[in-house]
This record gives structure tokens, C-alpha cells and sequence, in this order.
């Protein structure tokens, strides 16, 4: 099929990188099932005998299925190895590459096709020479799955006292799981038989010391869990036989036969074979099948209609002596991810509450987590505010710690949870609305409530963004929303709290005052390693993946009070602000760092939106004005989105020492240039980098290109053509606004 017949735009940005890539071939490109397929042959550079059977060429299947998700990456061949950095698929299924560790709504952006393209590459570059996964990084988990259960970490992580069993139910949308002694087990007084999932019984089962980086196939049955299982040592068919002859010994089957069984899994993993365990993960498979259904496909236990359940073999080492390969592919499993329930081991581990004070006004709050709960529940029951939150995340034990909901809550939706909460705290007339919905869904997603919420919203004095996210940030960013928004977060080390007004006429809008901060956070010592990535993360569930930053509780409580007395001093401002607070020591205090922002200028260029800070524009006419009757220049440094199809330039660096400058001519030097720009890549963790160049033209001359300014047009163009990017070349003249010229 022609690529220009394809669906989707990506689809045909992504053809046409390929034909500009010299290392890369389409062999096919078709649609199938409403989705554009894109077969291409990658040539990976390898070394003399690569320890990973990666080829030369490899033949990979790009699957484009909307304009909004990853494109999916498949590698053709039947026999690709198994690495690391593969996301799970179904039996039978082609490998499907794992790309980026960043969710794809955050870096999508930042991501041209040819971009994309390279990635490709590289992971197989990197798979060939077992460099996919870096010596620093945690070991990956056994198993994915957004399905969670809670255990007590104690029980979870030891073995269950001889004579006990783990019970659970149903709490909110997880089961909770507890250990009880079997003298005391009686049934949970609540109907099991309403929904397919509703009281549970637990073993467990451990594996020796195993070494696995690799993501395993998703089980979908018992048969193919046991096999799974059986890969790490373990015979989950013996162990689900010894479960049932404990409960016939303990005569409880038939109390029980309605309940469902969860299995636990403890797996020590080391990084080399043979080596010891370096983390030890935790995985629970729930079975759908009855205990009576389950322990009947066994062949440990029959009906009888005299007397319900009985046992089919008395003897209980008969059990073990049931012979042959059974198939138990009916039985539906479902992997889930075992969350540790709150104690006061991981309560010290975590951090706290944060409490926060606002005007009376109605307030739009996006996020309900450790900002964004304490906020709410501090100002409402202080009487202040008409609340409209939106949250869709579920409250886990691991919250607590630093949430304002109690822990009868976990399970639950967290903006339902806080308007029943405050409701109760008000006897019904809290004044809050809710949205349990994700903040960046669309209205094809969601329907009415999405017209409903953005009908709230509209009428809304302030927008609260306490979500922590950069998607989240640009999306309030365009939205056409008329209230000002304020965006508060702590960066990961929780040295610096970020607190960023727009004003109440949006002379700025959250995405300038970001660039600006990156500016501040490159020059100013005050801000130095603001964005630095400390090592000070906790493990609160099974997977190596379930972290949590670890910031202190009285840095929490401190920057609450802060934060608290900007809002309140700038709530009612029509002057955007941004201040960053920082956590001093010796003595132990709170400054104020406050940030002078401009706005910003924007002109349309060649279906692009240029937004130049003013400062920008004032420090060009001043190295021009320093430096006439010649003329000087130097790079812009600013952001790119590819998606919006903006470009900021927020900053400049003048003429480097070794340039050439002339009354009618100048060429750019290089000197200390490279340093420079990679210490504001490095400060900013790339959120100010190389854009363009700019250059001023003699007083009385136009801002037209000259010959030679075409030249450096193109080379610009080239040059940033490697990451899909256009050239940006300024020129400054008597007029008060550069002209900017693109190449792409």
C-alpha cells in the first residue's frame, strides 16, 4: 500500500523518516484492522560476536493504531531472543519491544519520528551487547499487572505460622488479606455467591534463589501458571493439593466451598546465575474458580448429594499419588500485585501531611494526592471553598502516610472518598463535586461527565494543579479555561518546593513561567542541583517497580505553611509569580527564592508558533547596540513541542570570543560555547537546549536574509534535521522584534 493512503499521520511522518534514514528500509507498509502497519528492516551496529543473537538486519513491525498512543514495536522473527525490556504478551505472540521507561504522554512531545526511529535502533544496538538494562537499575519484575491485593508485608514476606490460613475480602475495588488461625475460622459474613470475586482464601508458595531480568509471558489460565511457576521451581499442583488436605484435615471445605483462592508468591532474584538474592519480589495469582470447582479439577474432592462437599481420597498421602498431565486451561487465573497494607514499619519509611490554607472561592483541584488531599481537607473544614475534584487514581496503603484519608478508604476512588469524607465531616454539605476522572482523557473517552466537569471548571475562580505532572501542567497550559491556574509540587529530593502563579489575566501562562524557571534554575547558585535525581526511593508493594520518594515528614509540614501564605498572598493578584522555597539548614528555615518573570512575544513562521521571553529580545539589542557598527550574534536556547507546534526561546548566549565580527558580516566562534550549553542541558535536565542561532544586522539594514544568511539557514536546518527538529535562525535589526526565519 502507498504510505500516503495509510491513516494516521504518525504513520506517514514515520514512512517518510524511514526513507530519510540511511540505516533503515521499508520493506511494506498496509492497514490492518484500523490500525497502519509498518514493516521496516533495522540495520543494528553490532560487534564481532554479540553475546545476544541480535542480527545485523532485523526485520521489525511498527504498529500505529491511533494518533495519540506509542506506536507498537514488534520484532518479526520467531526466534528473537528473550532480553530484557519486553513488554508482555500473549502466548504465541511476536516480541514486542519495551522503548521507553517514561509514560508516553509525557515524552510524546519531545518524540519526532526520526527520534522514534533511532530509538529502535539503539534498543537493539543495546539488546545485542546485554546493555538494555544498566548495572544501577533494579532488576525487572517477574510479572506486570495493574491488578493489586492487600497483605500485611509481615505475612507476605514470612511464612504463615503452622495452624493459620490467610482469609480475605473484598474492600473497595482490592481484596485484603489477613492471616487467621484455623480454630477460628469461620465464614465472612457477606454473600460470596453475589459477585464472581468475593471472599478469598490464600496459600503461599516460595521459589529458591532465581536469576531473571527477562518479563515473562502473561499467564491467562492455570495451566499456564503452572508452567510458568514450574520455570522458577515450583509445583503449584502439589502445593494446591497440600492446601486441600489441610482443609479436609481441619474439615472446613464445606464452610468454605464458595470462596476463591489466591496463591502467593515469594521469588528471590539475583543478578547472575548462581549469586545470591539481591531483591526478593511478591506476586499473588487469583484463580476464578470456587474451591469446590477448584479442588473437584484437582481430584481432591467430589459432590455428593447427601452430604454436599466430602472427600473423595481419606488418605492424604492418596493425594500426591494422583497421577497423569491434566488440563486445567478452563480455570482462569489473574496475576495481581501484592500492595503491603499500612503499618508502622512502612509509615516510618514514608512520609507525611501536608496542610495548606485559600481563599474562600470555587476551587477546581486536579490531583488528590500527597498535595492535593491536605489542601482539601484542611481549607474545607477551615469553611473555606465550593470544591470541584477531580482524581481518578484508587487511595493504596503506601498514601497514607502522607494522605489526608483514613485507611477505611483504601480501594477507593480518592475524590470519592474525599467528598463522602468531608460530607461526614459536614453532615452532607461540604459543597463538594466530584470527577473520578483522569484530567488528560477526552470527551471521546468519557461522554457527558468530561462536558459536565469542563462546565464546572469554566465557572471556576481558581484551578489548583497539585498532580505532579508535566502532562497535566501543558494540557492547563491551552486549555480555554478562564481562571488563573497554580501549579505547586516538590521536586523528587524535596530540598525545593516549585510554587507557580499565572495571575488572574493569564499575561503568562504555565508553560512560559516553566521555561522561565529553567532560565533561573541554570544561573542562579541559589537553585543549584534543583532537579538532581537522589537515590531516596522505598519499595511498598512486590514489584521492584512500586517505589515511592522518601521526603521527610517536617519538610512536608514546613512547606505547607509556605505555600499556604504565597496562596494567600497572591491569590487575588493580577501579576503572575513564581517562587521557588528552599530548605536551609544551620539554622533550619524556609527561603523564598522569587523569580522575576517576562512575558512573552509570539508570531506565527511557516505553520509555527514562536514565543520569544522578553528578556531574550532586550539582551539581543543589547549585544547589538555593544557591539555596532559591526555585527554580532550568538545560539538560542529554548524548548521545542512538536505537538503544539511551539517553540520557546528563552534564552541567548552573545557572540562567543573567538567570532568574527565585521560591519557587514559575522561568523559564529565556538570557544567555551560546548560547555555552556551543556551546563544548562545538565541544570535543566534538558528542558533548555539548542534551538537556533540568531545575529543582528547593521543600523539602517532590513531584517531580510542576506546570501549568506541562507547559507547558515540550511546548515541550521541540517543540523537539527538529525532529531526531526527545525532550524530556527534570528535577525536582529532596527525593529523591535527579531525576524525569524525556519528550516526544516
Amino acid at each position: 500500500m502507498p504510505t500516503d493512503q495509510l491513516l494516521f499521520s504518525w504513520s506517514k511522518r514515520l514512512a517518510a523518516a524511514v526513507a530519510r534514514n540511511n540505516f533503515i528500509k521499508l520493506l511494506n507498509s498496509s492497514r490492518e484492522q484500523d490500525a497502519d502497519h509498518l514493516v521496516i528492516e533495522v540495520e543494528v551496529e553490532l560487534p564481532q560476536n554479540p553475546p545476544v543473537p541480535i542480527n545485523q538486519f532485523e526485520q521489525i513491525l511498527v504498529r500505529v493504531e491511533n494518533e495519540t498512543d506509542i506506536p507498537k514495536v514488534f520484532a518479526i522473527r520467531n526466534d528473537f531472543p528473550k532480553t530484557t525490556h519486553q513488554n508482555i504478551v500473549p502466548e504465541d505472540s511476536p516480541v514486542w519491544l519495551c522503548l521507553y521507561e517514561d509514560l508516553w504522554e509525557e515524552i510524546k512531545p519531545y518524540i519526532t519520528p526520526e527520534i522514534f526511529l533511532e530509538r529502535i535502533r539503539e534498543w537493539l544496538r543495546r539488546a545485542a551487547v546485554e546493555e538494555l538494562h544498566l548495572s544501577n537499575q533494579p532488576l525487572e519484575p517477574f510479572l506486570v499487572t495493574p491488578h493489586k491485593v492487600l497483605i500485611d508485608e509481615v505475612y507476605m514476606k514470612s511464612v504463615l505460622p503452622q495452624g493459620q490460613i490467610l482469609v480475605g475480602y473484598q474492600q473497595g475495588f482490592v481484596p485484603l488479606m489477613a492471616p487467621v488461625p484455623f480454630e477460628k475460622l469461620v465464614v465472612v459474613s457477606k454473600d460470596a455467591k453475589k459477585e464472581k470475586k468475593g471472599n478469598f482464601l490464600g496459600i503461599q508458595v516460595s521459589a529458591a534463589p532465581t536469576f531473571t531480568q527477562v518479563v515473562q509471558r502473561l499467564p491467562k489460565d492455570l495451566s499456564q501458571l503452572i508452567a510458568l511457576l514450574n520455570s522458577v521451581n515450583i509445583d503449584l499442583e502439589m502445593e494446591l493439593k497440600d492446601f486441600f488436605r489441610e482443609m479436609m484435615q481441619h474439615k472446613t471445605i464445606p464452610s468454605f466451598k464458595e470462596y476463591y483462592l489466591i496463591v502467593f508468591l515469594h521469588l528471590p532474584k539475583s543478578r547472575i546465575h548462581g549469586g545470591p538474592p539481591e531483591t526478593h519480589e511478591y506476586w499473588a495469582f487469583y484463580i476464578n474458580a470456587t474451591i469446590e470447582k477448584l479442588g473437584d479439577t484437582l481430584g481432591v474432592l467430589a459432590s455428593a448429594s447427601d452430604v454436599g462437599v466430602g472427600y473423595l481420597i481419606q488418605a492424604p498421602t492418596s493425594i500426591e499419588q494422583l497421577g497423569g498431565k491434566k488440563d486445567y486451561s478452563h480455570l482462569l487465573i489473574e496475576p495481581m500485585s501484592p500492595v503491603f497494607t499500612f503499618t508502622p514499619n512502612l509509615a516510618r519509611k514514608t512520609s507525611g501531611v501536608i496542610e495548606e490554607e485559600i481563599k474562600d472561592l470555587t476551587i477546581g483541584v486536579i490531583g488528590l494526592g500527597a498535595l492535593g488531599s491536605p489542601i482539601v481537607t484542611n481549607l474545607a473544614r477551615q469553611g473555606y471553598g465550593k470544591w470541584l475534584l477531580i482524581d481518578n487514581d484508587l487511595l493504596l496503603p503506601h498514601n497514607l502516610a502522607r494522605h489526608a484519608l483514613s485507611g477505611n478508604w483504601i480501594g477507593h476512588p480518592k475524590s470519592t472518598a474525599m467528598k463522602i469524607s468531608l460530607d461526614i465531616d459536614f453532615q452532607g454539605s461540604s459543597n463538594v463535586e466530584v470527577f473520578p476522572i483522569n484530567y488528560l482523557s477526552t470527551k471521546t473517552d468519557l461522554g457527558e461527565i468530561f462536558d459536565e466537569c469542563h462546565k464546572k471548571l469554566t465557572a471556576a475562580n481558581l484551578i489548583l494543579d497539585f498532580s505532579a505532572s508535566t502532562a497535566v501542567e501543558r494540557s492547563l497550559s491551552f486549555d480555554d479555561l478562564p481562571a488563573p491556574r497554580l501549579s505547586a509540587y516538590l521536586v523528587p529530593s524535596g530540598k525545593f518546593c516549585v510554587v507557580a502563579y499565572e495571575g488572574s489575566g493569564r499575561s503568562i501562562r504555565l508553560d512560559e513561567i516553566n521555561q522561565q524557571l529553567m532560565v533561573a534554575a541554570a544561573q542562579n547558585p541559589d537553585l543549584q542541583d534543583i532537579f538532581k535525581k537522589d537515590n531516596n526511593k522505598i519499595q511498598y508493594a512486590g514489584s521492584c517497580r512500586d517505589l515511592s520518594q522518601v521526603i521527610s515528614n517536617d519538610w512536608f509540614l514546613g512547606y505547607a505553611g509556605v505555600i499556604s501564605r504565597f496562596i494567600k498572598r497572591n491569590i487575588n493578584g493580577q501579576n503572575p509569580k513564581l517562587s521557588v522555597f528552599k530548605w536551609e539548614e544551620n539554622p533550619e528555615c524556609i527561603r523564598e527564592i522569587p523569580i522575576p518573570l517576562t512575558t512573552y512575544s509570539k508570531i506565527e513562521a511557516d505553520g509555527w508558533e514562536i514565543r520569544t521571553a522578553d528578556h531574550v529580545i532586550l539582551l539581543m539589542k543589547r549585544y547589538r547596540e555593544d557591539r555596532l557598527p559591526n555585527e554580532t550574534g550568538g545560539i538560542l536556547l529554548g524548548k521545542t513541542d512538536y505537538s503544539q507546534k511551539i517553540i520557546y526561546v528563552s534564552y541567548i548566549f552573545p557572540s562567543p570570543s573567538d567570532s568574527k565580527e565585521w560591519p557587514t558580516a559575522y561568523i559564529r566562534g565556538v570557544k567555551g560555547l560546548h560547555k555552556e550549553v551543556e551546563k544548562y542541558r545538565n541544570k535543566t535536565s534538558d528542558e533548555l537546549t539548542y534551538i537556533g542561532e540568531w545575529h543582528s544586522h547593521p543600523k539602517g539594514a532590513s531584517v531580510n536574509p542576506s546570501k549568506d544568511d541562507k547559507i547558515a539557514l540550511n546548515w541550521v536546518g541540517e543540523f537539527q534535521s538529525s532529531i526531526g527538529a527545525p532550524g530556527i535562525l534570528a535577525i536582529l535589526g532596527d525593529e523591535g522584534h527579531p525576524n525569524y526565519l525556519l528550516s526544516y
